[in-house]
Parts: C-alpha cells; sequence; structure tokens
C-alpha cells in the first residue's frame, strides 16, 4: 500500500514538469531553456508517442535493414560476377607495381646540382 501510496505521489509531482513551457533562444534559436529570454520564442512540447506507434516503427525498421542488408549482398554477388567476367567499371583494376631492379644493376645516372661559392 505504501509503495503504490508513493509512487502515485511521485508520478502527481511530474505532472506539473510536463506542463512547464521551453523557450528557444539564442541568434540561431539552438539554445533551449525553461526561462523566457529576449530573443527567445515560446515552444510547445510535444507528447512522446504512444507504445503502439514506437512499436511499428520499430518493426518498420527491422523490415528495412533487412531489406538492406539483402540489396548489399545482391549488389556484392554482381560486383563478384563482373570481376570474374572483366567487364564493366568492377573489373578495372589498377596496374601493377614495377618490378623492383636487381641488386646488381646499375644505379641511374643524376646530374649534380653546380656546387654554390661559399
Amino acid at each position: 500500500m505504501k509503495r503504490w501510496l508513493l509512487s502515485t505521489l511521485l508520478c502527481a509531482l511530474t505532472l506539473p514538469l510536463a506542463a512547464q513551457k521551453l523557450y528557444r533562444c539564442g541568434p540561431d534559436g539552438r539554445t533551449f531553456t525553461d526561462r523566457p529570454c529576449a530573443d527567445g520564442q515560446a515552444v510547445e512540447r510535444a507528447a512522446p508517442p504512444p507504445p503502439a506507434a514506437t512499436a511499428e516503427a520499430r518493426a518498420v525498421a527491422l523490415r528495412e535493414r533487412e531489406a538492406l542488408r539483402a540489396l548489399a549482398a545482391e549488389r556484392q554477388a554482381r560486383q563478384t560476377e563482373a570481376v570474374a567476367r572483366g567487364t564493366g567499371a568492377a573489373a578495372i583494376r589498377p596496374p601493377a607495381p614495377a618490378p623492383a631492379p636487381a641488386a646488381s644493376a646499375p644505379k641511374p645516372w643524376r646530374a649534380r646540382a653546380p656546387k654554390s661559392a661559399g
């Protein structure tokens, strides 16, 4: 009984907090405060969505996530197939690196910078 009474009392005390006005302040209107300001505008607080709407939104997000995974897998399969066929932009490969010179090969000639009179 005491727990029920305490929880009811706490809920009743939080109701006035939800009814307070909110003010948008600052030059860009990006600062929110519970006190009025000179250039501020009063903003109404939106009620939270009902639990049914939240559950529906989660279900939609899950379906969309699965559809995106399927599309990504399909795209990856198409690109792998294009690379195997050697066609399309997916088959373009960067040039192979130049082979390293042999250790006994002569070094390439470079002109030296003229010495400056110091």
